[in-house]
């Protein structure tokens, strides 16, 4: 048995409760860490962590080609493990692995918008969301940013198109019951780097942070009214 190098970085995707409903972003099962040391010719040790567990050590064991891995440590049964992680996960495992022990409570009824941008990317790989990056979608939820949500109900919606540039993000956003010349939503850059729109039409208000990850660009915010809130996570396809 070969085992992973010490120092390298791994995902892993612990199984879900299929009698329970839950979701990535909320009650994520997928792990990032990096392995710690060998112990033996068929285990290791790596620290694990996401958003709601600070990295702590494990020890994962080959038990056999009918088993294949088991984790000693914290007894969950794993579904798959990525040893070759994209260089995507990697930069978002060592984000999870800068966050302090405790991560301070949502002090509004909103949660932090940084809190909603890791959740999100981190539930885009669990939830296959990032695994076609071919059309340009845009996901939304209306319980995700709310602070006292313990589960959260997704939609997904493909964009027609869209545009980019450094001051100015473009969406073609198609909507039922409104006709195409409705469908579009500017943003457009504050001093501040937060993208920001307001349909004069409609009333409905965008405010949202442009980064460029591997092989796209992640538009991720806010969406709301004066009767609604919700958070919505653009995925817009771009060179790697």
């Amino acid at each position: 048995m070969e085992l992973p190098a010490i120092g390298s970085a791994l995902t892993i995707q612990y199984k879900r409760n299929p009698t329970v409903y839950s979701d990535p972003a909320l009650s994520p099962r997928l792990y990032f860490g990096r392995v710690v040391r060998h112990e033996g010719e068929w285990s290791f040790v790596a620290t694990l962590g996401n958003y709601d567990n600070v990295p702590q050590e494990t020890s994962i064991e080959w038990a056999g080609d009918e088993s294949g891995w088991e984790d000693r440590e914290f007894h969950q049964p794993i579904e798959v493990i990525n040893f070759t992680p994209s260089t995507d996960q990697v930069a978002l495992g060592d984000e999870f692995a800068a966050l302090p022990e405790e991560v301070p409570a949502a002090d509004s009824p909103t949660r932090p918008v940084e809190e909603l941008r890791l959740r999100f990317l981190a539930a885009g790989f669990e939830a296959g969301w990032l695994d076609n990056l071919e059309k340009p979608t845009v996901y939304y939820s209306d319980d995700f940013p709310d602070a006292a949500a313990t589960v959260s109900r997704w939609h997904n919606q493909e964009l027609a198109s869209f545009e980019l540039s450094d001051d100015r993000v473009y969406l073609v956003w198609p909507v039922e019951g409104r006709p195409e010349e409705d469908w579009g939503v500017e943003l457009k850059r504050q001093e501040d780097g937060v993208f920001y729109s307001k349909s004069e039409a409609f009333g409905d208000e965008f405010e949202a942070r442009l980064e460029r990850r591997e092989g796209y660009h992640a538009l991720i915010g806010l969406w709301g009214s004066d009767e609604f809130l919700s958070f919505f996570g653009a995925i817009l396809p771009g060179p790697k």
